[in-house]
């Protein structure tokens, strides 16, 4: 007899094989997302929009990194190079977002 709290395995596999037929015939079937719950045709779009969120952050912890933990004159002959650098990659991104954009509404 197993311990108080913990379930006893079925004796036979015949036992489990009824359990799953019941689960078989009430039409429950295993499925990582709910039937209905997810449009295939929704999934290139959202994608794009994620890799782009993410390609921001980059640009964003790339100017942190150049930035941080440099020395007064050093953070003055990098940072105007660091702005700039990010500047252009949130313009790359927001360009992208708005080509995103029309194939989204057609």
């Amino acid at each position: 007899m197993p311990p108080q709290g913990v379930r006893a395995l079925p004796a036979r596999t015949s036992e489990m094989n009824g359990r799953y037929d019941r689960i078989r015939r009430n039409g429950s079937r295993n499925h990582a997302v709910r039937a209905g719950s997810y449009d295939s045709a929704m999934a290139p779009r959202r994608e794009a929009e994620e890799l782009l969120l993410i390609e921001e952050a980059d640009a964003w912890f790339e100017y942190l990194e150049a930035t941080r933990g440099q020395t007064a004159l050093r953070y003055g002959e990098v940072e105007p190079w660091a702005w700039a650098r990010l500047g252009q990659r949130l313009r790359a991104v927001r360009a992208k977002r708005a080509k995103l954009r029309p194939a989204a509404a057609a």
